[in-house]
């Protein structure tokens, strides 16, 4: 179990911050080391979590993108996805356009 300080827990933050926000879903997002096809149950950790706003990036399906991301670093990955350049305002446009959902955020990852 990771700490964030001497006597504050991950955990403790969770249950802090679902007691803050009883109306937002929690959604764990899970490191690709957590997927393991040898086995149907794998051991994980809770790294952190934290209220943030995501959704699927409208350029690659794959990948998830969360508002409290600098906005200079989407554009950047943008480009990456689409292997072509974007200029800023298309990249403001699209990023402007995302029907974030809000929610309680876990990041989960292989031990």
């Amino acid at each position: 179990m990771s700490k964030v300080c001497d006597n504050y827990t991950p955990e403790m933050q969770l249950r802090d911050l679902i007691l803050a926000n009883p109306d937002l879903p929690l959604v764990p997002f899970c490191s690709e080391e957590c997927g393991n096809p040898d086995y149907g149950i794998v051991m994980c950790e809770f790294r952190w979590c934290r209220v943030d706003e995501w959704a699927v990036s409208p350029y690659n399906k794959e990948r998830i993108v969360f508002k409290s991301d600098e906005f200079e670093e989407f554009w950047e990955v943008a480009e990456c996805d689409r292997y072509e350049d974007v200029s800023e305002e298309q990249a403001r446009s699209v990023w402007d356009a995302i029907e974030w959902q809000k929610a309680i955020i876990v990041e989960i990852d292989g031990m």
